[in-house]
């Protein structure tokens, strides 16, 4: 439908390098949280990281952090060793670690009011619009376009999106999708192995 109406070619020229921003960023972060997790050790990182490509593919082909949690268990428990923290916490994080979301909705945020209205707006306001952003992510679900379907009335009460804005957003969220899942589904994984290391330190993990 995008492209029937010659949307696509026009969403690309003015927001491509935007979205080359976005997907760059995801991927620094979840190789500084690898790195994290093996304790800067590349070598453990990428192992790591190899285990977990499977539930990166499976994530970005689904569009769905829920139906990629039996593949991001599977490498879970590959990395850590621990059943039973990686079945009760993949489940978990796949609707509260929304990594990809929490790069992408702020930046295409930033940019459509940029794009629309001339100029940024004011750091006071994106502040507050962070603010509700962080709590209502608490609220969506993993499945496809769960993020910004609730985001749709914080973009429009605190920073003063349009109906074109919403439109424009709402598009380049759904073509994005696939790498902000991925994301999350990687990130969960690099997490799990943090939070099994310190049940260890503490004596709760073997």
């Amino acid at each position: 439908k995008m492209q029937y109406e010659c949307m696509f070619v026009s969403l690309f020229n003015h927001y491509g390098a935007t979205v080359l921003l976005i997907v760059s960023v995801q991927l620094i972060y979840l190789l500084w949280m690898y790195l994290l997790a093996a304790q800067f050790s590349f070598t453990r990182a990428f192992r790591y990281i190899t285990v977990a490509v499977p539930s990166y593919l499976t994530a970005f082909g689904t569009m769905s952090s829920t139906a990629t949690v039996p593949v991001s268990i599977d490498a879970a428990i590959k990395n850590t060793h621990n059943v039973e923290l990686s079945q009760l916490a993949m489940p978990i994080m796949a609707n509260v670690h929304l990594l990809g979301d929490s790069i992408s909705t702020p930046i295409l945020a930033l940019v459509t009011v940029g794009f629309f209205g001339g100029c940024l707006p004011l750091f006071s306001s994106y502040c507050s619009f962070v603010f509700y952003f962080c709590t209502t992510m608490f609220a969506v679900s993993g499945i496809p376009g769960g993020g910004i379907l609730v985001m749709i009335p914080i973009l429009i009460s605190q920073l003063g999106f349009t109906a074109d804005m919403v439109s424009v957003i709402t598009a380049l969220y759904f073509l994005m999708d696939s790498f902000g899942t991925a994301a999350n589904v990687m990130g969960d994984g690099a997490l799990v192995i943090m939070v099994n290391k310190i049940l260890k330190k503490i004596g709760i993990a073997d």
